[in-house]
């Protein structure tokens, strides 16, 4: 089993690439038991940042377990808002932004299922609080720096959105 210690990037309002619509839809992929919530709240950079910094560790995460091999043996259809969303990373997200994934990587991203839930768990107690208000994304970089155990994929554990 995989332990990294995780913090999020932080990005350069200028770097942010998406809008209110993809962002919702990035954190409704990681926290899918709070998506009525999500819906609700109005995204601020803060919230777009967090979730663009979720979704490169995702990303970077699963390349960095050595799934390429699974990766194009996958065939789980993706929902259109994380599609929209891999897609769009791939062709605008900065190579310097990943340490695993290639550009060519990016063109047909996928991320683990594993790497998702371990990143939601990890900014569980966190994320509900940026919701409200309470707590910011640059806090909780700094704070949650989260002891992640992606595990080993199996065939059935890669997702696309």
């Amino acid at each position: 089993m995989s332990t990294a210690y995780v913090t999020l990037r932080h990005f350069a309002e200028n770097e942010l690439i998406f809008d209110e619509t993809e962002t919702k839809d990035i954190l409704k992929f990681f926290f899918r038991h709070l998506r009525e919530r999500i819906d609700t709240v109005s995204m601020t950079s803060e919230l777009r940042n967090f979730a663009q910094g979720l979704l490169v560790e995702a990303i970077d995460a699963t390349y960095a377990l050595g799934y390429l091999e699974i990766l194009f043996r996958a065939s789980y259809n993706p929902g259109s808002g994380m599609s929209k969303a891999l897609s769009k990373i791939g062709r605008k997200a900065a190579r310097h932004w990943f340490k695993h994934a290639t550009q060519a990587d990016l063109l047909r991203a996928k991320i683990s299922s594993r790497v998702r839930d371990q990143l939601a768990h990890s900014f569980a107690s966190v994320f509900p609080m940026m919701l409200e208000g309470i707590a910011r994304a640059t806090e909780a970089r700094r704070n949650v720096a989260a002891h992640v155990r992606y595990g080993q994929a199996s065939g059935s554990d890669i997702l696309w959105g």
